[in-house]
């Protein structure tokens, strides 16, 4: 059987299901949903992936989820596998887990995110399990209103930041949103050919990805990248600016080299995104809207065009 394609990009969206084979379940009690949470932190953090919504029903699972880096593939069959692993030893089974491979859809997330995640929130009151999304327990729909103690690798701030910059009128605004469209369908019922959803310019990028790299889906750019230590990366700002490293990181100088810093330990380092918000004292879900902000600011800031362009001469000597 011909596997169907997967598409790895960096920062890419996603929404991910996977299934309990023949519609088995895949949580028999709270200790294994409990479990399942514990392997999916462990999991995004190891592989720097954000988490912004989750569902877990009794014979599937729902996500979204964010990769600053191309690794959709590893960090979902690591999470699977480990929680198979420990749910067949717990139950003394034998024999796959889940349906296959997880589904993965890529999400245009300025046009579907807010809508995905309502959706996702509302699938115990659709099942009529709940007739609230806050009842149901196994959901990320209680952590928009409260930060969740031991979920580091979860971000409910960037769907509540496309609502409202007050975050208390956002998580209203949040809550407002998902009661008025407990009708709605899965935004990803439509998927174009059943990878991706997004608008006309977004749905055409995926084509042409599509076209460019049909065999493993990565972008060559991500695949053949020359990674750099931190070290090397923060002496090549050095040299450049003429800033010491102690000044780089501090927040309150240097704020172009420092974003700089940023964007090029994401870009090319093999650091985590905690690992690189450990150094800049940061939440690495800020490294990553630091780096597309810097990314952002390339295309009108010609210092910060022209610092960027000599401090990879440097790095590529």
């Amino acid at each position: 059987m011909v596997r169907s394609a997967r598409i790895a990009f960096e920062d890419a969206v996603y929404h991910i299901v996977s299934r309990g084979t023949r519609k088995d379940v895949i949580f028999r009690c709270d200790s294994d949903r409990l479990k399942f949470i514990e392997k999916m932190e462990e999991s995004f953090i190891k592989f720097g992936v954000i988490c912004y919504c989750y569902c877990l029903m009794d014979n599937h699972y729902h996500l979204v989820l964010r990769t600053p880096y191309a690794n959709i593939s590893e960090a979902m069959h690591h999470l699977n596998c480990s929680y198979s692993n420990w749910f067949r030893f717990k139950y003394k089974l034998v024999g796959p887990l889940f349906q296959g491979r997880y589904k993965g859809i890529v999400i245009d997330e300025d046009n579907y995110l807010l809508q995905l995640t309502a959706y996702i929130h509302l699938n115990p009151v659709q099942a009529r399990i709940v007739q609230h999304p806050s009842e149901y327990k196994w959901s990320s729909f209680q952590n928009y209103y409260v930060k969740p103690k031991k979920m580091k690798s979860f971000d409910a701030e960037f769907v509540l930041g496309m609502l409202d910059t007050n975050r208390k009128k956002a998580i209203d605004k949040y809550a407002n949103y998902v009661i008025e469209n407990q009708k709605m369908i899965n935004p990803c019922e439509h998927a174009y050919k059943g990878l991706a959803v997004g608008d006309e310019e977004f749905i055409s990028k995926i084509d042409q990805l599509l076209k460019t790299v049909p065999e493993t889906m990565e972008i060559p750019e991500t695949r053949n990248r020359e990674k750099h230590s931190y070290k090397v990366i923060l002496k090549a700002i050095e040299v450049i600016s003429g800033k010491k490293e102690i000044s780089i990181i501090d927040k309150h100088s240097g704020k172009t080299e420092r974003k700089l810093a940023i964007y090029l330990l994401k870009k090319y380092s093999m650091l985590k995104l905690i690992e690189i918000g450990a150094i800049f004292k940061m939440g690495y879900s800020s490294v990553s809207k630091t780096a597309s902000r810097f990314e952002q600011e390339l295309l009108e800031n010609n210092r910060a065009k022209e610092l960027l362009e000599l401090v990879l001469k440097e790095l590529n000597k």
